[in-house]
């Protein structure tokens, strides 16, 4: 039955109406005897958020050498892009970018101790531009590892890792990689160790310096 009603300071038409506003009239109230009472659920302590850093955050350091050297970070990133497009080498680049940049990589895979990184084994298995996270020391550490490849077992369990970081840094020796990125590789071996539980011995890290042509085993 339509009628008009107040609310308050509201007021209007009631075109329909379900049920009663008195439905809680006939309803008892529990006394509480205490038996009842819900349990306090006690929270754990807070910690403060951890720290963040960048594994390679040695990087910066070097943000405008990186410009001045052969076009800094657009030239390193279509290296990188170049390496990513290999999963396996099979004799062929299949890369449609910069024919200097292919021709670069190419005279880098010939390399005798290069090619071992790129050729398929059995259980063996590879992770290209692999995001990776983990917590160092009680910092939030992040990177990305430019070429991983982690031997299996039949059972699946990682038995060893190779950790590949390409640099086309513009550098006289090999020392001066090792200054600059040595802590990042450092902490790439230390987060792949707590990922597949792997010891130190286990895990091998290695840069790939385009410009010297050549690997740097850390």
């Amino acid at each position: 039955m339509e009628r008009d009603e107040s609310l308050g300071d509201f007021s209007g038409r009631l075109l329909f109406e379900h049920g009663s506003w008195d439905w809680l009239a006939d309803k008892s109230v529990r006394a509480n005897d205490g038996k009842n009472e819900s349990k306090v659920i006690k929270l754990t302590e807070s910690e403060p958020r951890k720290a963040s850093v960048l594994a390679g955050g040695s990087k910066r350091k070097n943000f405008s050498q990186m410009i001045m050297d052969r076009g800094g970070l657009e030239y390193g990133n279509l290296v990188h892009q170049c390496f990513e497009s290999i999963k396996w080498w099979e004799g062929e680049l299949h890369w449609s970018g910069d024919e200097k940049i292919s021709a670069l990589v190419l005279e880098c895979i010939e390399n005798p101790k290069v090619k071992p990184f790129f050729e398929p084994r059995e259980g063996l298995k590879v992770y290209r531009e692999q995001p990776i996270e983990s917590i160092l020391d009680g910092v939030w550490v992040s990177g990305v590892i430019d070429r991983l490849l982690v031997g299996f077992d039949e059972d699946g369990k990682a038995l060893n890792a190779a950790i590949m970081d390409f640099k086309t840094d513009k550098v006289d020796g090999p020392s001066e990689l090792v200054e600059r990125y040595g802590e990042q590789l450092s902490r790439y071996k230390r987060m792949i160790c707590k990922t597949y539980s792997l010891t130190d011995e286990n895990v091998y890290s290695v840069i790939l310096s385009t410009h010297l042509r050549k690997t740097i085993n850390l």
